[in-house]
């Protein structure tokens, strides 16, 4: 009798836990992580696309400069 009191309390704890009991719950934080990262890898925001973009304004800069100095 005892074993299956202390599984349901287990099972209470991990039911809880995954919940989160008013607070967000491990498995709300895990889907959110999930979520997030789909979304960047979908996103343009990526180091080479920041390469690029740093390429191109030293470019316009150094053409700014140069037309500003005549």
């Amino acid at each position: 009798m005892e074993d299956i009191q202390e599984i349901k309390e287990k099972l209470a704890h991990i039911e809880k836990l995954l919940k989160g009991n008013g607070i967000i719950g491990v498995a709300e934080m895990a889907r959110r992580a999930f979520e997030m990262c789909q979304a960047q890898q979908r996103s343009k925001n990526g180091l080479l696309d920041w390469t690029f973009r740093t390429a191109i304004m030293l470019v316009l800069s150094f053409i700014a400069v140069k037309v500003g100095l005549k």
